[in-house]
């Protein structure tokens, strides 16, 4: 699957300009964000805009540590401004040093501007393979055209078929008096019955009426992995967002849509402060193993072990090794060889 994305920087123009209609009679959706310090578009991404560029640091800081914990692909695009070609620049040592602390590495290797200077950049994530970023110069700015691949391809979840009954239409009332007419409220049909025959009973019974009430039904469902910090709480007041989201856009009344922007704020809050707290408590409970400690985090991140590849034949195999104890003699043939102790004599003999 391919999708056609273009990232503007520094356009100066509004979303209603002859350049964006020709882009939306191209198929184009334009995303414009608006000027605020940190903001979240309507695609997911996160923009910067800051004046300052002490302050856009800590932006930038600021939003990485809020996207960086996804398992997701984060990159980091746009002219940053930032001459990351020279190496002596303070700017650019504080901006490297901000990837690195991140697990970010910048993929663009040459100049992105017509008078030289790399200051365009599309940083990814060090654990994902580094996409070939292609620089061309569309003659249309000074700063040149940046065009690479996003793979965009989802894994299907698995789907599963399960027999369930609507539990939230079963009436009270009605059960109560199926459960009167029907041989467990009948002390006479027990006698002389075993402990099996009241259980087989029971479940036969408690069977048809509930098949009469609320009929089981086979229903499609796609099973996903959910973070390990969305407890039950989480899901119910999800649920509730959900429900009052629905009765918001039926009836479209100022109150149902007020209850629904309200109750959508406490579910944001209450899932950062779960988040929150258990991530410090599972700190807090593997501090004294780090090597656990980290493998739950990299879990999380998705950034466990690379999977085995089965390409490998034998013989690259043994000559990977053999390289390997190639290169390790040879980085220590000059190295000093410890000097061995004489052994004393195992036996003496004197003459006079």
């Amino acid at each position: 699957m391919r999708r056609r994305e273009a990232c503007l920087v520094e356009t100066w123009h509004d979303t209603d300009t002859v350049c964006f209609r020709r882009l939306r009679l191209d198929g184009f959706q334009i995303v414009h964000g608006y000027h605020l310090t940190t903001l979240t578009t309507n695609h997911g991404g996160v923009a910067i805009v800051s004046g300052h560029l002490v302050s856009f640091f800590d932006d930038l800081s600021l939003a990485l540590d809020r996207v960086i914990g996804y398992n997701d692909s984060i990159y980091v695009v746009g002219d940053l401004n930032v001459r990351l070609d020279c190496d002596d620049d303070a700017s650019a040592q504080r901006l490297s040093q901000l990837f690195d602390a991140f697990g970010l590495a910048v993929r663009v290797h040459e100049p992105t501007h017509v008078r030289g200077g790399l200051l365009d950049v599309v940083a990814t994530r060090l654990d994902l393979a580094p996409p070939l970023v292609n620089v061309y110069d569309a003659d249309l700015s000074d700063h040149r055209l940046l065009e690479w691949s996003v793979p965009v391809c989802r894994h299907t979840p698995p789907i599963a078929s399960v027999v369930r009954r609507p539990w939230h239409q079963l009436s009270t009332d009605n059960l109560r008096d199926a459960l009167l007419q029907s041989r467990l409220c009948q002390p006479d049909s027990w006698t002389g019955c075993s402990a099996d025959a009241l259980a087989e009973m029971y479940d036969s019974e408690a069977t048809s009426i509930l098949d009469r009430l609320i009929p089981a039904r086979t229903v499609t469902i796609r099973r996903r992995s959910s973070d390990p910090w969305f407890d039950h709480e989480c899901r119910e007041t999800k649920r509730a967002v959900r429900r009052l989201e629905r009765s918001s856009r039926s009836s479209g009344t100022p109150e149902a849509t007020a209850a629904w922007h309200a109750k959508r704020c406490e579910y944001r809050a209450l899932r950062r402060r779960t988040r929150e707290q258990f991530w410090l408590s599972k700190i807090d409970a593997e501090k004294a193993k780090p090597r656990q400690l980290w493998r739950s985090v990299d879990a999380v991140l998705g950034r466990g072990r690379i999977p085995l590849c089965d390409n490998i034949e034998a013989e690259q195999f043994h000559r990977c090794f053999d390289d390997k104890v190639a290169a390790v003699r040879s980085l220590t043939s000059d190295a000093l060889h410890r000097r061995s102790r004489p052994h004393p004599p195992t036996s003496a003999s004197f003459s006079q």
